[in-house]
């Protein structure tokens, strides 16, 4: 996959690819089983040089899968692609074979799981757009740039005109966090030469600054279900061995916390759907752990774990493995499905896949 060298000014991070109640044992408490579980689906691609295939698959047994598309690009471009929080729309990005520009020249497409039909809704996007859906699924962003100045846009599920929201300062990179409606408010993360901010935004009004994150680099940013706490990782540059910590940030209180350094070097958060932060780390005593230290049955292998997203019934967590010890050396990465109960699940043994979203039990079209 070929990188828009402009973005490594902002995001020298680590080359990785942009929860329980306590037990006395330790670990993690683990619920009952729900059979209700084995109703929700998930969706994946798999990309082979200029095609790339959306599935939709049985997280209990992913070779129980249904294609729902076949898209045909730039040979070495695959976009960005996320589901709408009711399961029925696929978003995702993609460079038609005769674009050559990446930044100016994708599209955004809208894809309807049940139909299995796809239609294009913006062009001249930015190809590594933030794709984030609004709550009831109408709106989701997407970014684009007017010469090098980047723009937040949201773009209605109906097919209609989108909105402009948000535009970066010279230099500034925007990503957005979450979206209520297609002119609501937005809230986003903007980097700057001056560090890196957590804030809100309106159409037509200044931005309102909220937190400011890290003087360094920031990444990883995710947001709690009920939208009123936020992690995030953060790397001091000046540091001489400089390391990505995870931050927890009350949105009411205004107050941060640390998660311990004794955790290791963190590689990504994800939320639980009861609110509860789970945090991936590497290097020595690489682990996933709870916000508050518990840790999560996993398999007993060499490398570790970035955490992606939480099944909606929290019996799955899509997990991205490397092989590698450190986050510097992360070696060879393959998304998996990992249990409540510690079993890694493979989604597919052929061509690299990557982990899309989640489709909730009962959604139209879910069924395999």
């Amino acid at each position: 996959m070929k990188t828009r060298g402009d973005y490594r000014r902002w995001l020298p991070m680590i080359p990785l690819l942009a929860l329980l109640p306590l037990a006395a044992c330790g670990h993690a408490q683990l619920p009952a089983a729900a059979p209700a579980a084995a109703l929700e689906s998930f969706i994946f691609s798999a990309e082979d040089g200029a095609t790339t295939r959306f599935w939709l698959a049985d997280p209990a047994k992913p070779s129980v899968r249904r294609l729902l598309l076949v898209v045909e690009h730039q040979s070495g471009w695959a976009g960005v692609a996320d589901v709408s929080p009711d399961g029925r729309t696929v978003a995702f990005t993609m460079l038609p074979r005769d674009e050559r520009d990446p930044d100016h020249g994708a599209r955004l497409q809208l894809l309807d799981v049940r139909s299995r039909q796809s239609r294009t809704v913006a062009d001249g996007i930015d190809l590594r757009s933030t794709l984030v859906w609004a709550p009831d699924g109408g709106v989701v962003t997407y970014q684009r740039f007017d010469g090098q100045q980047q723009q937040v846009w949201a773009q209605p599920a109906s097919g209609e005109v989108g909105t402009q929201l948000s535009t970066a300062g010279a230099g500034e990179r925007i990503f957005p966090l979450s979206l209520n409606g297609p002119s609501g408010q937005l809230l986003e993360v903007r980097l700057s030469e001056h560090g890196v901010d957590l804030q809100r935004t309106r159409q037509g009004a200044l931005p309102e600054q909220l937190q400011h994150l890290s003087d360094g680099t920031a990444r990883g940013f995710a947001l709690s279900p009920g939208g009123e706490r936020f992690a995030y990782l953060a790397t001091d540059q000046a540091e001489a061995t400089p390391l990505s910590r995870a931050f927890l940030l009350d949105l009411k209180a205004s107050s941060v916390q640390a998660l311990p350094d004794g955790w290791g070097e963190m590689v990504g958060v994800a939320w639980e759907p009861n609110g509860v932060l789970v945090a991936g780390s590497a290097g020595t005593g690489a682990q996933l752990r709870t916000e508050a230290g518990d840790r999560l049955p996993s398999p007993t292998t060499r490398g570790f774990f970035q955490p992606l997203r939480w099944s909606p019934s929290g019996h799955y967590l899509a997990v991205r493995v490397f092989s590698g010890d450190t986050a510097a050396q992360p070696g060879s990465a393959r998304d998996a499905l990992l249990t409540q109960r510690g079993k890694l699940v493979s989604i597919a043994d052929t061509l690299p896949v990557r982990f899309v979203g989640w489709v909730p039990a009962g959604a139209p079209g879910a069924s395999k």
